[in-house]
């Protein structure tokens, strides 16, 4: 067994060995010789050192000549400063006084926090309203820390199609820009467009005729059904700036799906000076029109077969149709061609 081992297992006060460290413990409990209590008071100690601490700072154990030092909180009596300041320190009714506020009863660690609280609290100066949530502040910087850091005043950007919000202008931009149907708005970069938006409208039109109708916004899905026809509609172009025109011969073609689902895909027109495609404003009311008819139609709804009559429109330009250079447009599809009878 080596040094330290043996140093380990020694009893140093009584110079005792042991043959193990239990056994040094249990000796050191239980031996009189290790029995650090005081004389005085009877107090047990766990060490000859925290004894003579006990009786140098127990007021009871002070000579009579030695002055005592008194504590201005309880009056308890300590026979050094370092033994007042311990028992200041850790005693739990000595924590710092807190500053009553007279107005509401609060409590505060310090005069700069309750004159914080004099200047902010609404009870105590409402002057200064938020509009937001009608809350009252007591000076201007108060209340623009209010709106700045307030969860509930965070500010939100809404989509003007489908009314969701998000926290930044980003995150709106990258949602119109790939969320079905939120195109309609696009500056000439846009060839066609579903809208998700006006299904409540359809909905509407519907009501009575058939069972429930759900807008089905996955393009990979097989349609059970397709129709092409024409709405009307209002175009702006942004690569002349000064020329629109009106179309009474916009292509949409209606895709059915199981359960009374749908979806309408409007295709965009190209300008007739500068050839860049359009800003499209939707006639809503055709819109509407064409779908719930052709929903009918698939649920064996009996109606009677529509006219549209387009007068003062100008004529249709196969080379100017979205629907027609994609092949989804009766007017620029050959009656012979398979694509047309897919249509019908």
């Amino acid at each position: 067994m080596g040094s330290a081992d043996t140093q380990a297992l020694r009893c140093l006060p009584c110079n005792r060995s042991f043959s193990s460290k239990e056994a040094r413990r249990q000796h050191l409990r239980s031996s009189p010789a290790h029995d650090f209590r005081c004389e005085i008071c009877g107090k047990r100690c766990s060490s000859e050192e925290a004894l003579k601490q006990h009786k140098q700072n127990a007021p009871s154990h002070a000579p009579s000549h030695a002055p005592l030092i008194k504590c201005d909180i309880c009056s308890k009596s300590f026979k050094s400063d370092e033994a007042l300041k311990q028992h200041v320190r850790d005693a739990p009714g000595h924590t710092p006084q807190l500053i009553p506020c007279n107005v509401c009863n609060l409590s505060f660690s310090s005069d700069e926090a309750l004159k914080q609280h004099m200047r902010d609290a609404p009870a105590h100066n409402a002057s200064l309203k938020c509009t937001i949530c009608d809350k009252f502040f007591g000076s201007d910087e108060a209340l623009q820390q209010h709106i700045r850091d307030s969860p509930a005043h965070a500010r939100s950007f809404q989509c003007d199609i489908c009314h969701k919000s998000f926290k930044s202008e980003d995150a709106l931009q990258q949602h119109t820009q790939s969320a079905k149907g939120h195109q309609k708005q696009a500056k000439g970069n846009q060839t066609q467009w579903f809208f998700p938006e006006l299904h409540p409208k359809v909905v509407e039109a519907l009501s009575g005729s058939i069972g429930p109708v759900w807008f089905n916004d996955e393009e990979s899905k097989d349609p059970t059904d397709s129709k092409q026809t024409f709405v009307m509609a209002k175009f702006k172009c942004d690569g002349c700036s000064t020329s629109t025109w009106r179309s009474g011969k916009v292509t949409i073609v209606i895709r059915g799906y199981p359960g009374n689902g749908y979806n309408a895909e409007v295709f965009n027109q190209h300008c007739r000076s500068c050839n860049a495609l359009g800003t499209m404003t939707l006639d809503e009311e055709s819109y509407v029109d064409r779908v719930a008819y052709r929903l009918k139609v698939w649920a064996g709804v009996p109606v009677l077969r529509r006219f549209y009559e387009r007068k003062g429109m100008p004529p249709h330009k196969r080379e100017l149709c979205e629907g027609c250079i994609q092949g989804w447009c009766e007017a620029g599809i050959a009656s012979s061609s398979p694509a047309r009878s897919s249509l019908s």
